[in-house]
């Protein structure tokens, strides 16, 4: 059975998706940025919108801010490295000797990040940003 913190995420993931895919899409189509630029600033507005819905509607936690927001953010960025240069690489792989995909490929990529992104984030955060603190964490 699916834990209910997944949905939530999910529904949290689907608020900031939109808002960081249109974020990201703006400044690489509209604004000419590269890659990196538009996916981060995306992903940047989307982290604040995360941090606050995930720690106090997904996951509950009683993690303190500061602590909560360091690791957050340490998380994300490990996270986005990973998923967006595996999301690139993928991409490139798979669609190398299309030409019919070709002009979108960095697009595609873009959407190929975002998805691994968001399962690795999902698991990073609920793991190791957002665990609920117990008696035992702050005893030893």
């Amino acid at each position: 059975m699916m834990h209910f913190t997944f949905v939530k995420f999910i529904f949290v993931g689907v608020i900031n998706t939109c808002i960081g895919l249109s974020i990201m899409f703006i400044c690489f189509d509209l604004f000419a940025w590269n890659y990196w630029m538009s996916t981060l600033s995306g992903n940047g507005v989307g982290a604040v919108i995360s941090f606050i819905l995930n720690k106090n509607f997904t996951f509950q936690s009683n993690v303190p801010v500061v602590r909560g927001f360091l690791r957050f953010v340490i998380v994300l960025f490990i996270c986005y490295v990973i998923a967006y240069r595996v999301g690139l690489d993928l991409t490139n792989y798979c669609l190398n000797d299309m030409n019919v995909v070709k002009e979108y490929k960095s697009e595609i990529a873009i959407m190929v990040g975002s998805v691994l992104y968001s399962i690795l984030n999902y698991f990073c955060q609920r793991y190791i940003v957002f665990k609920k603190i117990t008696t035992k964490d702050i005893e030893g």
